[in-house]
């Protein structure tokens, strides 16, 4: 497990940082696409803000199968108020799903990685899904491609 608790939050603390609007993140969701074509990936990218989905990309590979993760990642997400590899972590971490309170919602969530939560106070502004890789991959895919938006857009 290369991830925890504390790393995820501070996912969610970085991209909290950046001045995010529907334009910067509509770039941000065509930036992963290109990284996914230009890697052959078999990518599905949702965008969200204010809970309204404003962006999606689906690449050769992708099936019906990656629009049901995408739903249930952004459920995840809409459930806990954080990333779904939180849910993840924290499931890990306690052993348990009871402490995250979601027991009648299991078969409407993903506890795995790969919807980032973009956090603004103590609500959830934003929302990017990546579904199509091992589940850590997809969320390490959004926090490396941060890395590179913000880089771009300094």
């Amino acid at each position: 497990m290369a991830y925890t608790v504390e790393s995820v939050l501070n996912d969610e603390k970085i991209l909290a940082e950046f001045n995010w609007d529907r334009d910067s993140l509509t770039a941000f969701g065509n930036q992963i696409v290109a990284q996914g074509k230009k890697d052959s990936l078999p990518l599905a990218v949702a965008v969200y803000f204010e809970d309204v989905r404003i962006f999606q990309g689906f690449l050769e590979g992708t099936s019906s199968n990656n629009e049901l993760w995408v739903n249930r990642k952004i459920n995840t997400v809409r459930a806990t108020g954080h990333s779904s590899l939180y849910s993840r972590a924290v499931m890990e971490k306690t052993g348990a799903y009871q402490e995250l309170g979601l027991e009648n919602h299991m078969g409407e969530l993903a506890i795995c990685g790969g919807g980032v939560a973009i956090r603004q106070g103590d609500e959830v502004k934003a929302v990017i899904i990546v579904s199509g890789l091992p589940h850590e991959d997809d969320h390490n895919l959004v926090m490396n491609e941060f890395a590179k938006f913000k880089a771009l857009s300094a």
